[in-house]
């Protein structure tokens, strides 16, 4: 029996204990099944593993992760620019790995107050993309895409070519990882996310919403791909303009957010 362990999952940057976990030594396999876990806030989920020590040269394993309303992410942006935030989940994970390399497979439902936070830009890109522009009924191109404020202004969230390959630069600099993750996830209200177009002067789109959304991670190969749709129930967009111009936008409840690849190419 191994009592006390504590472990930190360096990707999501949170910390889970096991107060008491009973290992079955077999065949040259270490195995734990059901075993209790709880988060920092002392939610709890179900751990389960599977140690493969048939081949010492290279040792592998199989864990799965049952959360209840567990807390799956603790990170700011100084652990990972593609994406942060606290939030806690129910569902199931998946990790599978070796010296080849880590896989991880989830589904889950997003829970309590969780917060989420994805850069559409750098600091260092911030002031050079053109990422929105205003414009009257009769310049709209049918082809754009677009946010409706109740206030009757349009704009369009432009993201531009610039700000696309320098978003996919800063990925494939941070290439050397062998982990894949892929991510159903089932985004209910709960959640507060922030699209921040420009940190330099705090612009962001915030909302409240849901909706279905599939992720394709692997930091090695330069891939982050997100798709589906996501539906607002309430959402504000804070226009700045180099520290001059500042105004806030109400979205409408309805509004819908759709990714089809690219993260920061959403429609």
């Amino acid at each position: 029996a191994v009592r006390d362990f504590t472990t930190t999952v360096d990707f999501t940057q949170v910390t889970y204990t096991m107060p008491r976990t009973v290992i079955e030594v077999k065949n040259n396999h270490l195995i734990a099944e059901g075993v209790p876990l709880y988060d920092p806030e002392k939610n709890e989920g179900l751990f389960s593993i599977d140690l493969n020590l048939e081949h010492l040269s290279n040792i592998s394993y199989s864990v799965k992760v049952l959360p209840k309303e567990l807390m799956v992410l603790n990170t700011t942006s100084k652990d990972n620019d593609l994406f942060y935030g606290r939030i806690f989940a129910s569902g199931s994970a998946t990790i599978a790995g070796s010296k080849g390399g880590v896989k991880m497979d989830i589904v889950a439902t997003t829970e309590g107050d969780s917060e989420f936070y994805m850069p559409l830009s750098g600091q260092s890109n911030a002031k050079t993309a053109d990422f929105v522009t205003f414009v009257t009924p009769e310049q709209i191109d049918t082809t754009d895409y677009l946010v409706r404020t109740n206030d009757g202004h349009v704009f369009l969230l432009i993201l531009g070519r610039q700000l696309l390959f320098q978003q996919q630069g800063r990925k494939k600099e941070a290439a050397g990882s062998t982990m894949d993750i892929t991510m159903a996830l089932n985004v209910q209200d709960n959640t507060a996310f922030q699209l921040v177009i420009d940190p330099t002067v705090g612009s962001a789109l915030k909302g409240r919403g849901n909706g279905m959304l599939n992720l394709h991670i692997n930091p090695g190969n330069g891939i982050f791909n997100m798709y589906g749709d996501y539906t607002l129930i309430e959402g504000s967009f804070l226009f700045s303009l180099q520290n001059i111009i500042s105004k806030k936008f109400i979205i409408e409840s309805g509004s819908m957010i759709q990714w089809t690849g690219e993260p920061v190419d959403a429609r």
